[in-house]
């Protein structure tokens, strides 16, 4: 019975073993730090000494999908892995926060946010694409700081328009003297419809 007892503490104490070395590879933290870069970030230790323990961080390294790169604010979630199992190769692979973000996504959506509320592109189930920005902030599209023209905005009469219409004005009062009356003056300022046709492809508010 000696020799079962033995066994039995044994892989007591080698489960635990397990158990200690995994929760020291795999973290579920906070970010306490996040640089520009992502390679000098830092995460919250975790305390295995009571909550009297002094509080330390871990230094990080941020690694996110080819392509796509963010900077986390402070205290938002993270899951830390130590690579090879040492402390100073440390990595995040994930992080998260309900604080930020849609949280009214269906089946299969994407939403790309920030810590802006409002703000957010949203590939939709139906294979919409919408993109709001917040509080009537600009939408630039290729660094551009020019107005995009929407179906049924008005269209603005040109100078150079009223000058040619001047002269058309002249033209024909010379040939009967009061055959139209001046228009080229208010011509300027006034508008001369609207956008009548637009992509179908492309909306806007």
């Amino acid at each position: 019975m000696a020799i079962f007892d033995a066994l039995r503490q044994l892989k007591a104490e080698l489960r635990e073993f397990v158990r200690q070395a995994v929760a020291n590879a795999i973290q579920f933290t906070q970010f306490t730090l996040s640089s520009s870069s992502g390679e000098r970030d830092k995460v919250a230790g975790h305390r295995t000494e009571g909550a009297d323990e002094e509080p330390y961080d871990y230094e990080v390294r941020r690694l996110q999908h080819f392509g796509f790169r963010s900077r986390p604010p402070k205290d938002v979630w993270a899951l830390r892995v130590a690579a090879s199992g040492g402390a100073t190769n440390g990595a995040t692979v994930a992080e998260d926060s309900t604080r930020y973000g849609p949280s009214d996504l269906e089946d299969g959506e994407v939403a790309l946010y920030n810590t802006v509320s409002g703000l957010e592109i949203r590939f939709d189930k139906d294979g919409n694409i919408a993109i709001r920005s917040a509080g009537g902030k600009t939408v630039s599209l290729q660094g551009g700081g020019k107005g995009i023209a929407r179906l049924d905005d008005t269209v603005a009469a040109s100078k150079a328009m009223a000058g040619w219409m001047g002269q058309v004005d002249k033209a024909l009062n010379a040939l009967t003297t009061g055959a139209i009356q001046p228009t080229s003056d208010s011509f300027a300022s006034q508008t001369i419809g609207q956008v009548a046709s637009a992509s179908d492809k492309s909306q806007t508010g």
